[in-house]
């Protein structure tokens, strides 16, 4: 069932890809038996992650890349990416968050909470996918400067491809959808960093 073309995790993955709004509206709007669920994919990607991780630490490779002390991007890489010990616990803080600020941010758009819920577990499902099967590997095996422009490529990839899955779920006019969007995409940024780096040190 989870390999099905047509219904299952690969159908979810190449939809999420063309059309990242696409199956929250169809999921929400009630055919939930046509598509993979939010939390089935997100359980899969969290698997597939940690899968990744566990071989990596096997193999002896570094899961974090290596940057030069002072730079700014090491800090950014060892206290919000690639800090894998509270790796799970960021992620299931993420979700529930970047559902609220965009619920409060479009909250006139009749979306209700879970709603939001539904479409910001697909999203961020999605980025850790691209995270995991091809930023991680890449980092690995590639050069410190190298790896400095593969976060940032991924991060505002990551900030784009939210903004533009913001602006296709939510109705309205697209030039306010689009601020909007924007807003709610850096408010959850800046909050996810304040709270990744606090997880951190608690955990560190």
């Amino acid at each position: 069932m989870y390999l099905h073309t047509e219904h299952g995790i690969f159908h979810a993955v190449r939809l999420l890809f063309i059309k990242p709004a696409y199956i929250a509206k169809e999921y929400i709007s009630g055919k939930r038996k046509k598509y993979f669920s939010p939390i089935k994919y997100l359980i899969v990607v969290v698997t597939l992650s940690a899968f990744f991780i566990l071989n990596y630490s096997r193999l002896g490779l570094p899961f974090e890349p290596a940057f030069p002390k002072d730079s700014k991007i090491d800090d950014i890489v060892e206290e919000e990416y690639f800090n894998h010990k509270n790796y799970k616990t960021q992620l299931f803080l993420s979700i529930p968050l970047a559902a609220l600020v965009s619920w409060l941010i479009f909250r006139k758009s009749g979306y209700n909470y879970a709603e939001n819920l539904v479409l910001n577990t697909y999203l961020l499902s999605q980025v850790i996918l691209v995270h995991t099967i091809a930023v991680m590997p890449s980092l690995i095996i590639a050069s410190d400067a190298v790896d400095q422009w593969l976060i940032f490529i991924y991060l505002l990839v990551s900030l784009v491809y939210f903004v533009w899955a913001y602006v296709s779920f939510f109705p309205g006019k697209k030039s306010v959808t689009l601020v909007k969007a924007i807003v709610t995409v850096v408010t959850f940024s800046l909050l996810y960093n304040v709270i990744s780096q606090y997880v951190h040190k608690m955990f560190s």
